[in-house]
């Protein structure tokens, strides 16, 4: 599922799009965003949420798993993040975000915590 400024769940978002979520309740600026959930999203789902924004705008495609950043460990820098992406490779980074959850340096971080997958 797809969630947006004006759409969404805290319990079904990240750590970053939960932050968004918040800020975008007080504060009027906030540039419209939209966060593919855990409930999982395919392609045609994705596409529909991209047009909602002009062919100009350059996207930050970055992981915001729930149980990435916790009380007890943090994936700080251990996914890969792409930024100024074209709308027209938006699906293909999301792609190569959610493949960086099997890097090696993320099985390392999560093999010595005893961390089983993250979601």
């Amino acid at each position: 599922m797809i969630y947006t400024n004006e759409h969404y769940e805290l319990t079904k978002i990240g750590g970053k799009a939960a932050a968004l979520a918040k800020l975008s309740r007080v504060v009027d600026n906030i540039p419209a965003w939209f966060a593919v959930g855990i409930d999982g999203s395919g392609e045609e789902e994705i596409t529909l949420a991209l047009n909602r924004f002009d062919e100009h705008t350059l996207f930050a495609v970055r992981s915001s798993a729930t149980d990435e950043d916790g009380s007890v460990h943090s994936f700080a820098g251990q996914f890969e993040t792409y930024l100024n992406i074209p709308k027209a490779r938006v699906v293909e980074n999301i792609q190569k975000v959610r493949q960086s959850a099997n890097s090696e340096r993320v099985v390392t971080y999560m093999r010595e915590r005893g961390i089983g997958h993250v979601s």
